[in-house]
């Protein structure tokens, strides 16, 4: 395969070209605490004649090189990363690219004096180690998570146990499920900045996850403490079971004034229907041009209340750029993330990039179940094929999960 360009044809279930699609290789090292990515776009794809027919939809697709990678792009073609020779899915997409916005992210974070280069990664791409040493670039929350992780989970919150126990009691006596395991997983969020909880299957990790947020919410209220909580996810599904929960358990506790918003891209237009309370809840798109969005930007520079937020992961990117026109500010205190063994690393550094000087995060989930998956509606006219139809354009590394362990 020459390094200015090649074609293939792959089977599809769908009748339209996609003409931008583009493929991201991730190089991964794992350490015993964490994953440190390092994406790369190594090639871009155009879809250059669709072949419609009642046995086998075929597409032709070219690939060409992208930025300064045809080694590495021709590299991943031979092992057999990259590969359109079987059935695949086009997955039509708008906006900016997923490997740019990462980009963006890890651009701005720069290279801080506690950075750590990945040797595999050095390895893979034919690079000396030790070619891109620290600088002093500025250590913001996001890198502190990425390579200071298990200092980051010893760390106190300074709130008073005293507080972190009346505010669990106060939730406790709404008659909410909150067992004795849950309690201190609540506890022990509350008390510590970085935390992972983790449960397999039907042990309520939802339900501890929002009775975390509504107690962090009460110990504000009694620390005269305007907090900004956001909720997310690696779907909109997941933030919404949450922040529904959170809704419904806001009330029974007697809290209120406490400022609620959903922001939504303007292409998602399924929104889950929100609990029957009295808490107003506003639903705002991520675009400045939105004045609802600029309603809430204000609010989060200078807040009067606590605010809490939902969003899906990547649209936390989109917060931060349409609000501030950069890929890291600093706008939310407290971060929960539910189902977080179903959110690829790269992903959950756009939530981490909106977070605060003194962050409090908590993470929760289950590397046992689910592995990070892609959401996408099912291909067009999808009966006219047997068999398998979405392989995808890069095949899946061995390695079935990635879990963040943070202090371990």
């Amino acid at each position: 395969m020459s390094s200015d360009g090649a074609s293939g044809s792959g089977s599809i279930g769908n009748g339209t070209a996609c003409p931008n699609a583009s493929f991201c290789c991730c190089i991964e090292r794992q350490t015993s605490s964490a994953f440190s990515p390092i994406p790369f776009s190594v090639t871009s794809s155009r879809a250059t004649a669709i072949r419609r027919s009642s046995s086998s939809p075929t597409a032709r697709v070219a690939l060409s090189t992208f930025g300064r990678a045809p080694a590495l792009r021709d590299l991943l073609i031979r092992h057999g990363v990259v590969d359109i020779s079987e059935g695949v899915s086009l997955v039509a997409t708008s906006g900016q690219n997923m490997a740019d916005r990462v980009r963006d992210c890890l651009q701005a974070i720069g290279s801080p004096p506690m950075a750590a280069a990945a040797p595999e990664t050095y390895a893979a791409l034919g690079h000396f180690p030790g070619r891109y040493p620290p600088r002093n670039d500025p250590v913001t929350p996001v890198a502190r998570i990425l390579w200071e992780a298990p200092a980051l989970a010893g760390e106190d919150t300074g709130l008073p146990n005293e507080t972190i126990q009346a505010a669990i009691q106060t939730v406790a006596e709404t008659g909410w499920p909150l067992n004795a395991p849950q309690r201190a997983a609540v506890s022990y969020c509350l008390g510590h900045r970085l935390s992972i909880v983790w449960g397999p299957p039907g042990t309520g990790k939802t339900v501890t996850a929002a009775s975390l947020v509504v107690a962090r919410i009460l110990a504000a209220r009694d620390l005269a403490q305007n907090l900004r909580i956001l909720v997310t996810g690696p779907t909109y599904t997941a933030w919404e079971k949450l922040f529904g929960e959170v809704l419904e358990l806001l009330e029974p506790a007697h809290v209120a004034g406490v400022s609620c918003y959903r922001v939504y891209s303007s292409t998602h237009l399924e929104r889950a229907s929100l609990p029957s309370t009295s808490i107003s809840v506003f639903d705002i798109e991520a675009r400045f041009d939105d004045p609802g969005f600029q309603t809430f930007w204000s609010a989060l520079q200078n807040p009067q209340t606590t605010i809490l937020v939902g969003a899906v992961a990547h649209q936390c990117y989109r917060i931060a750029t349409q609000g501030a026109g950069k890929a890291i500010v600093g706008r939310f205190d407290h971060l929960v993330i539910d189902e977080s063994s179903q959110l690829d690393v790269c992903k959950s550094l756009f939530p981490f990039c909106v977070l605060s000087a003194q962050p409090e995060v908590a993470l929760f989930g289950d590397h046992l179940q689910m592995p990070p998956v892609v959401a996408t509606q099912p291909p067009f006219a999808g009966n006219e094929i047997s068999g398998l139809m979405s392989i995808g354009f890069v095949k899946p590394p061995q390695r079935r999960r990635i879990t963040f362990y943070a202090g371990l």
